[in-house]
């Protein structure tokens, strides 16, 4: 990831967990003077939709997972995450404040909205932001019906064929999946998704 250029993004942050810990790994290890940028309502999830339907995963209620945007920063504090250079908190629905995202460059890309129009939003603003070796994870591809929809949508209507890697649970179940961008999408590829994101 050291020769991966840009910053880090979690889109769906709740209580910070995760934020913190890659915050805390920035600050002791990074040398490359990287930023967290971490999404979410801080209203909890949004409606669902027809595509979170499907299946036999979660679907997702409205408000779920509301914790609260000072009650988050005050958990980043709490570790001493602080430095506004270090830490950018950013509250909103995705459909608001991805498009015009100040993040220039994603190495690691952290998907974590459980449903199916979070994760579209997220991969339609921000993926053509990851360079080629940069990863994207998700968190909930194995658990919630639209997440993994929206995925496997994306990637199929991209042409996406960088290997799906399935990290297993103790109980051998499978939630979160990572891929590494490869070299097939360019900037032909990269205009494309950002032209089609565009389009209201």
């Amino acid at each position: 990831m050291l020769t991966v250029p840009g910053d880090i993004v979690e889109t769906g942050v709740y209580k910070g967990g995760s934020g913190i810990f890659m915050c805390m790994l920035l600050k002791e290890w990074d040398l490359c003077g990287r930023t967290y940028w971490g999404y979410d309502s801080f209203q909890g999830l949004p409606e669902p939709v027809a595509e979170d339907q499907g299946g036999s995963g979660m679907v997702g209620t409205p408000g779920m997972f509301n914790f609260g945007l000072k009650k988050t920063y005050a958990n980043f504090a709490k570790y001493g995450l602080t430095d506004p250079t270090l830490v950018k908190l950013v509250p909103g629905w995705f459909n608001e404040t991805l498009p015009n995202a100040e993040v220039k460059q994603i190495a690691f890309l952290r998907l974590d909205g459980d449903m199916f129009t979070s994760t579209h939003e997220a991969l339609m603003h921000l993926y053509s932001k990851v360079p080629v070796g940069g990863i994207v994870y998700v968190d909930d591809y194995g658990g919630f019906n639209g997440c993994r929809l929206a995925v496997d949508t994306f990637r199929t209507l991209y042409g996406i064929t960088s290997p799906l890697n399935w990290v297993r649970e103790g109980d051998d179940t499978v939630e979160a999946v990572w891929w590494r961008k490869g070299g097939r999408l360019h900037n032909d590829e990269d205009n494309e998704i950002q032209r089609t994101a565009a389009v209201p």
